[in-house]
């Protein structure tokens, strides 16, 4: 999404490093023996539902060219 331009690149590698982060941190505490006790948040529930909407927006406006002007640019100013 960043190479097509339809994502900030900063943003796209805020994403990926996010989610290699958490499985990262999984896959350790596994090795080691120790059990993955996660709670799941309210706010990261929201967090990570707003990070869906702003990738299903971009790639919509990315992809007809169109869309609510200024929606990708507030959920990303949202989500930092």
């Amino acid at each position: 999404m960043a190479t097509a331009g339809a994502l900030a690149d900063w943003l796209a590698i805020l994403l990926v490093f996010r989610e290699r982060l958490i499985t990262g941190s999984v896959v350790v505490l596994a090795v080691l023996g120790h059990a993955a006790t996660i709670r799941h948040l309210y706010i990261s529930k929201l967090n990570t539902m707003m990070w869906i909407v702003l990738i299903g927006v971009s790639l919509f406006e990315g992809g007809s060219g169109g869309g609510i002007p200024g929606l990708a640019e507030a959920l990303t100013d949202a989500l930092w």
